[in-house]
């Protein structure tokens, strides 16, 4: 024995709650809010599932090309989504994922290198 009994209090973790952590153009990932290449990419935490991941900006479906877990501790995701090339301009982007619709954000969709 290297030393005396200890009483431990050991919680479960709590649970999490899904979140948008960032909306980027997967290129320039310390610009969020601005996609200038005409792919989307979707930063999210604690979902189960992101194949049930919707995206719609102004009413145009923003097609799921994939994602992966980049940390199953959290259950951090990375999605990548395309854009149709007729959006330019500010849009609203409105995503769902685990039946969960997150708060709208406003992003920039720039031509200059679609």
């Amino acid at each position: 024995m290297i030393s005396s009994p200890l009483m431990v209090d050991v919680h479960a973790s709590p649970v999490l709650q899904p979140r948008l952590l960032s909306i980027t153009d997967g290129k320039d990932l310390t610009v969020e809010n601005v996609i200038r290449c005409g792919r989307v990419q979707i930063s999210l935490e604690g979902c189960t599932s992101v194949e049930t991941l919707r995206a719609i900006a102004s009413g145009c479906l923003l097609r799921n090309l994939g994602g992966f877990c980049e940390d199953p501790l959290h259950r951090r995701y990375q999605v990548n989504l395309e854009s149709p090339l007729e959006l330019v301009g500010r849009h609203t982007v409105r995503l769902w994922v685990d039946g969960r619709e997150f708060e709208a954000r406003e992003v920039d969709f720039l031509s200059d290198l679609r």
